[in-house]
């Protein structure tokens, strides 16, 4: 195996490959990722340009147990055809494994195309996201919010326009907007409007600050919710033609949700909302769809964060097949601010007995990932 680990303009390289496996994503959804997310990634890839295979490791800032740890999310994990079913995905994941575990990371996470590829690797399921509708009437009426004129416009004009297109207030899209502002008491503002007028930098603190309050009272394991996270998350939505809409009640954020639209297929990414149903145009679905497999890397380190409400401890024996700096008997001591572990040298009889596949769902708990790249 000849694999190579790149770094910043060497992920350019991989588009071509990129390309050819996965040619449902649109080059504006390319242009974004070699763009903004790929010069911070780490790249595997395996033969010369223009490679047999190739994956990324996109770093991504957690709130693990309250605290934050940088974890890599596994993304474009791909082979060209002619060289399938060589062992070239197991050596690049097996690589990434040993360098994750070398850079102390506690799990890493991905989202899979079909599961069966990775269950052999230890992956379980961790996040089931929930599944939201919007009628294509509402869609029409969101995306009419990007036209709405600016104030300057309105002057300049010197004419109450109304707040959708111009002359079309009589439209039932604009209709519906309405009807929800009078019944929510919130405006419906538009990231994406906000930018193009450029008045969209108080915004992005207001919108950090409520998103982490929201996450930190709801969940364990979430992004870290900075400025620079949304500003890349606009950049991915607009390339997929979508926005972050914000309803805001006399000064205050009271919900978020993302949206994204590529031809006939609209997509409602994520969902906040301070009261439930204040979205009274978005229908969730009492289906949640399963999308994010995670693999412990580091155990001593992923079981350092496990918080417990009272004082508690075990003697644990562990199995991994694959990293086995892993496998071994832990006395883990849990308290409410994290854990302490200890990895017993000398042979004991364990309390309970754990493959490593199994204790991903055990120890991410309360998870909300909802990252796409």
């Amino acid at each position: 195996m000849n694999i190579q680990r790149i770094t910043g303009e060497e992920c350019e390289s991989t588009r071509p490959l990129w390309e050819e496996v996965f040619r449902e994503d649109s080059k504006e959804f390319l242009d974004y990722y070699y763009q903004y997310k790929a010069p911070g990634s780490i790249g595997y890839v395996e033969g010369e340009y223009p490679y047999k295979a190739m994956m990324f490791r996109n770093l991504y800032e957690l709130m693990v147990e309250k605290k934050k740890r940088e974890i890599s999310y596994l993304v474009a994990v791909a082979t060209r055809k002619e060289y399938r079913h060589q062992g070239l995905m197991t050596a690049l994941l097996m690589e990434s494994f040993h360098q994750m575990y070398k850079e102390k990371n506690p799990f890493t996470f991905l989202m899979p195309a079909d599961p069966a590829i990775y269950e052999p690797f230890d992956f379980s399921y961790v996040y089931e996201r929930e599944v939201w509708e919007i009628s294509g009437q509402w869609a029409d009426c969101l995306e009419g919010l990007w036209e709405i004129p600016s104030e300057e416009e309105q002057k300049e004009k010197q004419e109450d326009l109304p707040r959708l297109r111009a002359a079309s207030h009589e439209e039932p899209a604009c209709d519906l907007l309405k009807l929800w502002v009078k019944e929510s008491g919130c405006d419906l503002l538009s990231v994406r409007k906000k930018i193009e007028e450029g008045k969209v930098h108080t915004l992005w603190e207001e919108i950090t600050v409520f998103s982490h309050q929201w996450l930190s009272k709801r969940y364990e394991v979430y992004a870290y919710r900075s400025r620079d996270y949304y500003e890349r998350q606009i950049k991915e939505l607009l390339s997929q033609n979508g926005d972050i809409f914000v309803a805001k009640k006399e000064g205050r954020i009271e919900g978020i949700f993302l949206y994204a639209r590529e031809g006939d297929e609209i997509s409602i990414q994520e969902v906040m909302e301070s009261r439930e149903g204040l979205f009274s145009f978005l229908t969730k679905q009492e289906k949640t769809k399963p999308i994010i497999m995670a693999r412990i890397i580091h155990l001593e380190e992923m079981l350092k964060l496990v918080r417990c409400s009272e004082r508690k401890s075990i003697l644990m024996e562990v199995e991994d097949p694959l990293i086995s700096q892993n496998e071994g008997v832990y006395r883990v001591e849990m308290t409410p601010r994290g854990s302490s572990v200890v990895k017993l040298e000398e042979p004991r009889e364990a309390e309970e007995y754990w493959h490593i596949k199994e204790l991903a769902p055990k120890l991410l708990r309360k998870v909300f990932l909802n990252e796409i790249v």
